[in-house]
């Protein structure tokens, strides 16, 4: 392994976290159109309305490769400035779109790494643009990235009532503002010839590692 044995434990910590958190895995974000132009991206603010937890999340299309598409989530904490970047190759459309390779690299400071079994796994973006619940009218909204016309959905999910605002005018993620009892999410940006912003060459880790600093975090929180 070439990252270094002091940084083994810290980096193998940090990896978990983010392999295993909802927001790298399957961010409650927005579906993608089926075909986007690599270089198209969409930035949005996402505020907890349980806490004072405000981010920064990237969605980015890249180009294709091995049949599939690269695709990318950043993820900026406002309050700590850290920046974690999961990079997805995926083929197939829908429901059967999976995974072909993953790569997070959970600081600017480490080296981004291969995400072990990740291949076969549902993708981290779902590419399909069909809005959840009931078509309530078209109307204007403005967020920070500027005012849109919109179509608002509205629908009853587990937590209470969830409403969406879309737009056709963006390329590639067609939401522009979302609203549930848990988190507001405002566009914040959009545009073309992003790039990715993983740093280094991914580094391969043995799957045992991961397994076992697993084992060890489960074990620690039942203490």
């Amino acid at each position: 392994m070439t990252v270094r044995t002091t940084r083994v434990s810290v980096t193998l910590g940090l990896l978990v976290g983010v392999v295993s958190s909802a927001a790298a895995r399957a961010p409650a974000l927005p579906r993608a159109r089926k075909k986007i132009a690599a270089g198209t991206w969409v930035e949005y603010l996402v505020r907890d309305r349980r806490s004072p937890r405000r981010r920064l999340v990237r969605l980015l299309a890249l180009g294709h490769d091995r049949g599939g598409q690269w695709f990318e989530v950043d993820v900026r904490d406002l309050a700590t400035r850290r920046l974690t970047v999961l990079k997805t190759l995926v083929k197939g459309k829908g429901r059967r779109a999976r995974v072909i390779e993953s790569i997070v690299q959970p600081s600017q400071q480490l080296q981004p790494m291969i995400v072990p079994g990740a291949k076969g796994a549902k993708p981290p973006v779902a590419l399909a643009a069909r809005p959840k619940g009931k078509l309530v009218a078209r109307t204007t909204v403005r967020v920070p990235a500027g005012t849109f016309r919109v179509r608002h959905f509205r629908r009853r999910g587990k937590a209470g009532l969830e409403e969406a605002w879309f737009s056709d005018r963006l390329p590639g993620w067609p939401l522009v503002k979302s609203r549930s009892p848990r988190k507001i999410v405002l566009l914040r940006a959009h545009g073309r010839g992003g790039r990715s912003w993983v740093r280094g060459k991914p580094v391969k880790i043995d799957p045992r590692l991961i397994k076992g600093a697993r084992r060890r975090k489960g074990d620690a929180r039942a203490r």
